[in-house]
């Protein structure tokens, strides 16, 4: 399975942590009740053991219109039951397929379209653009086939000295002069899926640009507000702060929250599984917006394509929509089978830097199998 894994450079500027093996979880009778699946229960054990305490899960199992919400607290080594489906978590990079649904809107809309050119678009002119900048279309910044970085060189420049929150630092200003000094592309736009944050912080800030509106305003006009998803925002400091979840470091401590300015459209969204069901609900129904979504614009291999903002797993006989994402204190993933109209979404305060979060994505598959 190809990890999404989210500003994966930062990487390079986190201190390494020694984890050390934990007993094995032992299970409250709360999660037997909540989760009468024998083989589930005695997976969480097994995978969150190796997770610090106050690890804490929010699971949404979606079939057709009826949801299940499980939640999940590891406590003392235990493992137990909670009520947690208005808990609000950072999803990280699955705020780049609301930023794909954006854009799908204002296609359909017929405010801009796919293949327009994002120079055209750009606040400014650019004195002498590069021949390859001049290539590169919308689709291509959902699609990850830009040829863009993962992430601008000026911005790479700050993590050193603002790793713990690192995107909070970074201003149009500073997008728009790395736009103007150092706009270059490592492939060939349009033939290579690259998976770029900076493509998809790039795309917010366009629409937002053209629209003269804010990516959050977009996010609750065409998103949020018609859907009811009435917890989710891009802004930090517009969130109820009682609902949210602490979100931790590799070595249990807390992590600094992640606040976002000029390429919030890679990853600002918080929001709980009770709304991000209803957004997954939405992948189902016929609503050319969202369809626009999941058609294929890209074929990255026999088992992968994109479409925008999604990714599209190939199996044998079915198709599944697919994001991941992660943040210094949190997991998240979700995965939509349209066919059967399943769903499921995992969401955690799990950190991507852990050397264990991979394990968050693999949960989802065996979740979905109890669907069927």
């Amino acid at each position: 399975m190809l990890r999404l894994a989210f500003f994966i450079l930062i990487l390079l500027f986190s201190q390494a942590k020694q984890l050390f093996a934990q007993d094995k979880l032992t299970i409250d009778s709360t999660v037997h009740t909540t989760i009468a699946n024998d083989s589930l229960v005695k997976l969480f054990q097994e995978k969150l053991t190796v997770y610090p305490n106050q690890t804490e899960l929010a699971i949404a199992l979606i079939d057709q219109n009826e949801t299940q919400y499980w939640g999940l607290r590891k406590d003392k080594n235990t493992l137990k039951s909670i009520t947690n489906q208005d808990a609000i978590f950072e999803i990280g990079s699955i705020s780049k397929v609301f930023t794909a649904t954006l854009l799908s809107h204002l296609v359909t809309d017929k405010k801009v379209t796919l293949d327009q050119s994002i120079v055209s678009l750009l606040p400014f002119t650019l004195s002498n653009p590069p021949e390859a900048s001049t290539k590169i279309t919308l689709q291509m910044l959902s699609n990850h086939t830009s040829g863009l970085p993962r992430l601008p060189q000026n911005l790479i420049d700050l993590l050193a000295t603002h790793a713990q929150d690192p995107y909070a630092v970074y201003t149009r200003d500073l997008l728009h002069d790395y736009l103007k000094t150092d706009f270059k592309t490592t492939t060939a736009p349009g033939k290579t899926y690259a998976y770029s944050n900076l493509g998809a912080g790039l795309l917010g800030d366009l629409l937002a640009s053209y629209t003269n509106q804010s990516y959050e305003s977009l996010l609750q006009d065409y998103i949020f507000k018609p859907l009811q998803m009435h917890t989710s925002s891009s802004v930090y400091e517009q969130l109820d702060k009682t609902k949210l979840v602490n979100g931790l470091q590799p070595d249990g401590t807390i992590a600094s929250p992640w606040r976002f300015k000029a390429l919030a459209s890679a990853g600002a969204i918080r929001s709980t599984i009770k709304d991000l069901s209803l957004f997954a609900q939405q992948q189902w129904k016929n609503n050319p917006v969202y369809q626009q979504t999941q058609q294929e614009t890209f074929t990255v291999n026999n088992r992968l394509s994109m479409g925008l903002g999604w990714h599209l797993l190939h199996q044998k006989n079915k198709t599944l929509l697919f994001h991941n994402g992660g943040t210094g204190g949190f997991t998240s993933c979700m995965i939509i089978d349209i066919q059967a109209k399943k769903a499921v979404v995992v969401l955690s305060n799990i950190s991507a830097f852990h050397p264990n979060a991979r394990q968050i994505d693999g949960l989802y598959n065996s979740i979905l199998k109890s669907l069927y």
